[in-house]
């Protein structure tokens, strides 16, 4: 991947309308952050999210892995460009498949999907989970669709990034959840 410079970087910088009733904001790291270099593209919204942006192509770019991911692409940014050849706005491709990933995990697995997650398909995505650990010979693995969760696993009405501000907490299944799991794997863990 080439460095960009700031300055192309910059045309991208603004608000964008991500969903109908929210919003991503695109800003240089130095700018958002008060630290100086590396200046570097990133985008955040309701959430408190933060992605880096790393291009890829002109008006193509890659959002970077969160903690549990190091390593691979989520999704992909493209910007469409007016008549007058102005950003007009952008879009979001998911491609990143943890099949690959999944199928090398040795170690005990517990995964939790909200079953409001407005980002992914709780049950497709429980369903290719299992596919995958199977495939990969884990046996040890707990996968969970926690009701009226969101992707945070927040207590939710509807799932969407519009009604963040107002998630109160974790949905009450979630700790427990956690909690006995552990305890069945970790010898003198209370639950």
């Amino acid at each position: 991947m080439r460095s960009w410079e700031e300055k192309l970087l910059r045309a991208y910088t603004g608000v964008y309308r991500w969903e109908p009733n929210a919003f991503v904001y695109l800003q240089l790291w130095n700018e958002f952050s008060g630290f100086a270099k590396p200046s570097q593209l990133v985008a955040f919204d309701e959430s408190g999210e933060i992605r880096t942006l790393y291009p890829s192509e002109p008006d193509k770019f890659f959002a970077g892995p969160g903690a549990a991911v190091s390593t691979a692409i989520e999704s992909r940014i493209e910007f469409q460009r007016d008549r007058q050849g102005k950003i007009a706005s952008l879009r979001r491709l998911y491609s990143y498949d943890p099949a690959p990933t999944l199928q090398k995990l040795s170690v005990p697995v517990l995964a939790l999907f909200g079953e409001l997650d407005n980002n992914i398909v709780a049950e497709k995505n429980k369903n290719a989970w299992e596919a995958a650990l199977k495939a990969g010979g884990n046996r040890d693995y707990t996968l969970r669709i926690l009701s009226k969760a969101n992707h945070l696993q927040f207590e939710a009405k509807v799932g969407n990034n519009a009604e963040m501000k107002s998630l109160q907490g974790f949905v009450p299944a979630y700790f427990r959840t956690i909690q006995d799991w552990l305890a069945q794997r970790i010898r003198g863990f209370k639950a």
